[in-house]
């Protein structure tokens, strides 16, 4: 038996409460089974990307088995499953509007027991092929690490891929191994344009790209080891939130991950803070404005905002006009609750009806940890005493750490485009 050594950030997410919405049409294939070699296997897993014109979904299971699938919506209570039992391994993370494939591939034609894997991808009723990788590729990593060397996002017309890769940096005399990083890299037309190991990065797992091209979106490890939320634009790395950085408001956070990007280039993600007890959301606009949410918005299509947890037990990725959401739902067996692939199907005219925007409207976000958010877009945040003393200002997207203000009641006053509002608060 192989061994599967990639932990998802998103995990212990996943196992989340519903939030029902209306639809047409769900897909449950927790209860489909595949016909491997006799046995009836359940496809353990999620969808992690559906493609943007709503025809294929794609997903796999990096958890507990080698499932890997394919959704058409031409036989839509059907799954294809992509990887071979007698065949090497495979992942499929994301599918463009032709239905190519992109995810991971592993080459037996170097290891007799275990291959390494390589970034790859697969046309639509085409085989899988490997893209090509720098010449200080990992093999080491790529064969201990299966799944973490990836294609993981296509543009929709399939020009662009991203993903990432360990490369090897250096060697480590006293360890006697290599050191290595895990960098992101773009192909284009299949060929490989760059490789970003030249913006400081040691570790960047990717989670999507922007239509054209030029916005990687995912999370940067931070020289504390947290995860940052992260963008490479226009090749340029920009940390949204940054957990090296102590001392500051914004620092108070154990990492998080930007997970999506919409057709208009904002960006949605969420970050845990230190204590571990509060996760908060966020949207980084296309213009680079720092916007905390009150929900993680899982993806944006058809003008709406689609909440985690929305209509499936977890919404993952959707549509751009939002007809088509997946993600996954939850299964019991008898060693636990594992992930299985479901989407949901809306009528094109609407999308959603009833999904709110969650940055239309300002509020106050206090809770038990030190920081104080204010959701939505504004202009400025002042926070005074009762006095009326001015303790704290800032604007768009300030974190206000309020662990060394005295005990009391403090006026919040909001400005934003259509006036002030007030929010008290008691510490």
């Amino acid at each position: 038996m192989k061994k599967f050594l990639l932990k998802n950030v998103l995990t212990a997410i996943l196992l989340a409460v519903s939030v029902n919405v209306s639809a047409q049409k769900i897909y449950d294939f927790r209860d489909y089974l595949f016909d491997m070699s006799g046995d009836q296997l359940t496809p353990f897993g999620v969808f992690y990307h559906v493609s943007a014109n709503g025809k294929y979904a794609v997903g796999y299971d990096d958890q507990v088995s080698p499932f890997c699938y394919f959704w058409c919506a031409d036989k839509p209570d059907d799954l294809e499953l992509l990887w071979d039992i007698d065949e090497r391994y495979v992942s499929a993370h994301d599918v463009s509007n032709d239905g190519t494939v992109v995810g991971s591939w592993e080459d037996w034609d170097q290891i007799e027991e275990q291959g390494p894997s390589y970034p790859a991808y697969k046309p639509l009723n085409g085989e899988w092929t490997k893209l090509p990788v720098p010449d200080n590729y990992s093999i080491e990593m790529a064969t201990y690490m299966l799944f973490v060397n990836q294609a993981r996002a296509i543009t929709p017309d399939g020009r662009f891929i991203a993903g990432n890769f360990y490369i090897v940096t250096g060697f480590n005399e006293a360890l006697g191994w290599d050191k290595c990083s895990l960098v992101p890299c773009l192909w284009e037309n299949g060929e490989l344009k760059k490789v970003y190991d030249n913006l400081g990065i040691t570790g960047f797992m990717v989670w999507d790209i922007s239509n054209d091209g030029s916005t990687i979106v995912g999370m940067n490890t931070a020289d504390t080891g947290g995860q940052n939320p992260a963008i490479i634009r226009n090749d340029s790395l920009i940390n949204i939130l940054d957990c090296g950085i102590s001392g500051t408001d914004t620092a108070n956070f154990n990492g998080g991950v930007a997970n999506s990007i919409d057709v208009d280039g904002n960006v949605y993600g969420y970050f845990q803070e230190a204590d571990g007890r509060e996760v908060k959301y966020f949207k980084y606009t296309k213009d680079n404005k720092l916007v905390f949410l009150d929900q993680w918005v899982a993806c944006h299509g058809g003008g709406k905002d689609f909440i985690f947890g929305q209509t499936l037990t977890n919404v993952l990725d959707c549509s751009e006009d939002g007809s088509v959401l997946v993600g996954g739902g939850m299964v019991a067996l008898d060693f636990g609750v594992v992930n299985a692939p479901m989407l949901a199907l809306f009528d094109k005219s609407n999308g959603i009806d009833r999904a709110r925007r969650t940055d239309s409207e300002v509020s106050i976000d206090w809770r038990r940890g030190d920081n104080l958010y204010i959701n939505g877009e504004y202009n400025r945040a002042d926070i005074y005493s009762a006095s009326g003393a001015l303790i704290k200002s800032g604007a768009q997207g300030h974190a206000f750490n309020m662990n060394n203000v005295p005990t009391g009641t403090y006026i919040v006053r909001v400005t934003t485009d259509k006036g002030t509002q007030s929010f008290k608060i008691a510490k």
